[in-house]
């Protein structure tokens, strides 16, 4: 069996680590990839407490020299679901994505010169292989040989009929027995829009109070948009997350609170996909946060449960471009060589 090398890197404000692996070969084989994923997730589950690791990793991102001609890197994202019956088992999802995997990704290409830092500030663009887009960073490579990156991502995304799953700016879907009015949004990742208010809760600190209570209702929202979008029953896309518009004393709108899930349990910040998809659903028309006073630019507070990032969003020739500045990532364990 061939040894594969492994790091782990973590972008800040993700719920765990990243096992970031360089492979050009299992991109095109999905039954070695398969192969090496098990024992990938076999080794890092019996091992992650001896290495120190804050916690077992459930994210993988597979990373090779761009075969896009206006790329740098391609970037294959997958979810990792652990599973803990008679034995342990480990279910994989690539049908979406994730951004702090994917600033940790780009830290891990740099720091092992997959991509050549070659300036101070360095802008470059990945292909994101699970949904076949490009985004654009700068990044910050002054402390590389460290393992550390701060960036500047910013999301290009089309008003096209990909952006809109079911067609509709805001769907009415009937579950949970009653009507509920939702905004499904696909740019980075799909999103589940809701207002929290539609759960009882009413303002912004009672979002972020312990509402665990509510998981088994979310979840299965899940299930039933992921079963209209064709997701496997399985899947953990797409994601839902409940928000709550947050107005000025004058009434003027500020920004937006929102909590989304994490697999089965709450996200302890917030994806950056999901800033990508809040910002997106704002400027588009007749979603649940869209505002008519919305201008061709705007600088938006989003806060999540530990603590509140801006973002900007802007609107050119049928795109909205989302930019999320200040994201880092750093390296938390350097190559390792396992079996598989």
């Amino acid at each position: 069996m061939k040894n594969v090398s492994i790091a782990f890197f973590y972008g800040e404000g993700g719920p765990s680590p990243t096992v970031v692996i360089s492979e050009d070969a299992l991109f095109d084989n999905s039954i070695k990839l398969h192969e090496t994923l098990h024992d990938v997730m076999d080794f890092v589950y019996k091992n992650w407490r001896a290495l120190h690791l804050s916690c077992c990793p459930t994210k993988i991102a597979l990373i090779r020299p761009s075969k896009h001609n206006d790329c740098d890197l391609d970037y294959l994202f997958i979810q990792v679901m652990i599973k803990k019956e008679d034995s342990i088992k480990f279910k994989f999802d690539s049908s979406g994505n994730c951004g702090h995997s994917l600033v940790a990704a780009i830290a891990k290409a740099m720091w092992q010169s997959l991509i050549t830092p070659s300036e101070i500030q360095q802008k470059l663009t990945v292909f994101m292989v699970n949904t076949n887009i490009k985004t654009s960073f700068e990044v910050d490579t002054s402390e590389i040989k460290y393992g550390k990156i701060n960036c500047s991502i910013e999301y290009c995304v089309s008003y096209d009929e990909k952006l809109l799953p079911t067609g509709k700016s805001t769907q009415i879907l009937d579950v949970l027995g009653r009507s509920l009015p939702v905004s499904i949004i696909n740019a980075g990742n799909p999103y589940v829009l809701v207002h929290a208010s539609q759960f009882g809760i009413k303002d912004e600190e009672s979002l972020f109070l312990n509402q665990d209570h509510l998981i088994p209702d979310l979840l299965e929202l899940r299930r039933e948009v992921g079963k209209k979008l064709g997701f496997p029953i399985t899947s953990v896309f797409p994601k839902i997350a409940l928000v709550i518009e947050k107005y000025g004393s004058e009434g003027q709108f500020e920004g937006i609170a929102a909590r989304a899930l994490y697999i089965d349990k709450w996200h302890p910040g917030l994806g950056i996909t999901g800033l990508v998809c809040l910002g997106t659903a704002i400027n588009t028309p007749n979603s649940i946060l869209y505002h008519s006073a919305n201008q061709p630019e705007n600088t938006l507070k989003i806060r999540h449960s530990t603590g509140t990032v801006p973002i900007n969003t802007r609107n050119r020739n049928n795109y909205c471009f989302v930019k999320i500045n200040n994201k880092k990532a750093k390296m938390v364990l350097p190559l390792l060589s396992i079996e598989g």
